[in-house]
């Protein structure tokens, strides 16, 4: 690894990995699925980690088309979602406040690649106070195809003014991890709620527990002083 580049940007997943916003979207897949007398198995939800909606409603007709659509039962989780989030908020991740900050101090250009759509992706990350750190914000419904494939990374790196060659990812999923190495990105992968496939981690250049963990990992792929 000695020999890699030093990266000269950043860019972030946002739910998963800069806010604890899979913990609450799993109490709404759980509430939508008791308003609506359905069944959500641990491997579908595991399935929907990481995806744009069109793929979230995609999957969902799949499994449930039988009684409802995937939007209708979308629109119920994201209803409960929104409750949640109005009534008692979704904290920032441990240890981001303190990595972006550091990154700003020393002019790293950073951006998000998520999977959610604007504007309630851009709503949410002001709502946090991270939304002034990005010089780019690339939301779900911006690109053709969603994670896995590597559009929206590829879309990041070049609203940043970078080959996506020099730029480092931080991805808490399996499909966000696929999208981010085939753009070509060194990428630290942080698992939040699923347990990484073995072919996933051969992916990474990294595999931290926490978002605190990978920060020397950033430094060190900056080319940045260990202490930030």
């Amino acid at each position: 690894m000695a020999a890699l580049m030093s990266a000269q940007a950043v860019v972030f997943d946002k739910d998963g990995l800069l806010i604890d916003s899979e913990k609450v979207s799993h109490r709404a897949w759980q509430l939508a699925m008791t308003q609506l007398d359905l069944t959500m198995t641990q491997e579908i939800y595991l399935s929907l980690l990481g995806r744009s909606g069109a793929d979230v409603e995609v999957t969902l007709t799949t499994v449930y088309g039988a009684s409802h659509s995937g939007a209708e039962i979308r629109a119920v989780h994201d209803a409960h979602f929104r409750h949640i989030e109005t009534t008692e908020g979704i904290p920032v991740k441990p240890g981001a406040l303190e990595l972006l900050t550091s990154l700003r101090n020393h002019n790293i250009p950073m951006a998000v690649a998520t999977s959610s759509e604007a504007p309630h992706a851009i709503d949410q990350m002001n709502a946090c106070s991270i939304l002034d750190f990005f010089g780019a914000v690339v939301t779900g419904n911006e690109i053709q195809n969603g994670k896995p494939n590597p559009d929206i990374y590829q879309e990041a790196a070049k609203r940043l003014d970078q080959p996506a060659s020099l730029c480092l990812a931080l991805e808490d999923s399996d499909p966000g991890v696929l999208a981010a190495s085939r753009a070509g990105m060194r990428v630290i992968h942080v698992p939040d709620m699923a347990t990484p496939a073995v072919e996933i981690e051969s992916l990474a250049w990294q595999t931290c527990p926490s978002l605190l963990d990978a920060h020397p990992y950033v430094h060190q792929a900056l080319a940045l002083p260990p202490d930030g």
